[in-house]
């Protein structure tokens, strides 16, 4: 639930999935030793969450990553994009994080 309240839409950009409707993604792998903590989580859509370069060493379809304590999908590239569409969810609306 407190991943939901982070994010109302998964992260990748342009996409409309509503976080009630997204999985809970680990951001560091759990199977690398990725915590299960507020700190890791992120909401995605099962697609995005299928195609999420886990391995950091892979850079074919981009990956999620917390920047300023917000999840936000960053490109094969390295740069961050955000997702415009709802890209706020409650924690930040409350408490500007």
């Amino acid at each position: 639930d407190l991943a939901r309240a982070t994010l109302t839409t998964c992260p990748v950009p342009d996409c409309r999935h509503a976080a009630d409707n997204c999985e809970v993604h680990h951001i560091e792998p759990w199977a690398r030793g990725g915590q299960t903590n507020m700190n890791n989580l992120s909401v995605l859509c099962r697609y995005h969450n299928r195609t999420n370069d886990d391995d950091p060493d892979r850079h074919n379809r981009g990956r999620i990553q917390v920047r300023d304590g917000t999840p936000i999908w960053v490109s094969p590239r390295g740069t961050p994009v955000p997702n415009n569409t709802h890209q706020y969810g409650a924690m930040h609306l409350l408490f500007g994080t």
